[in-house]
């Protein structure tokens, strides 16, 4: 993309934006990062089959879309200096799972979690899940303007068919 340079998980975009791609457990994710909206918000209209089918991915090994998340200067008085940009609901989900605020409903593909909450999980699932890597791209950028996500987005993913969706976002 014309304006960023590569260097072995860095890319550094026009007006001082870089960005870091690292992989990060989802425990450690979930601990690393801050979500401005509160969790009902993000995921109105979703339902728990929603929620069942993304949990069900990550347990088999299905590729998962990478989270966006970005320096927030208004939070640094909270000790924690990101949020998610982009993964949102996915992280909900993920929170609101581990947390045990909801049971798997019918399982498409490992019928036997069905109806089973984290704790009812076994063990050695429950860990596979907690130490499940996840791909997530970190910007830096002290203004954090919704032309940097644009910009970001599209490059993170390959592609130019990104738009923006109502709180700069970059979703398909």
């Amino acid at each position: 993309m014309e304006g960023t340079l590569q260097h072995e998980g860095t890319m550094m975009f026009a007006k001082s934006v870089r960005v870091e791609k690292s992989w990060l457990t989802v425990q450690q994710l979930l601990n690393t990062f801050y979500l401005v909206e509160p969790d009902e918000s993000v995921v109105a209209g979703r339902t728990l089959e929603d929620f069942t089918y993304y949990i069900e991915s990550l347990l088999i090994g299905t590729a998962i879309t990478p989270f966006v998340t970005g320096e927030n200067p208004s939070l640094h008085g909270k000790g924690r200096f990101f949020e998610v940009v982009d993964g949102k609901k996915r992280f909900v989900i993920l929170k609101k799972y581990l947390r045990g605020d909801f049971a798997l409903t019918d399982c498409r593909f490992v019928k036997e979690l069905s109806q089973k909450t984290f704790s009812d999980l076994p063990r050695d699932i429950q860990r596979r899940l907690q130490d499940e890597h996840l791909e997530v791209f970190e910007i830096y950028d002290g203004g954090f303007g919704l032309d940097n996500y644009r910009a970001v987005c599209r490059s993170i993913r390959g592609e130019d068919d990104y738009k923006e969706v109502g709180t700069g976002t970059c979703q398909k």
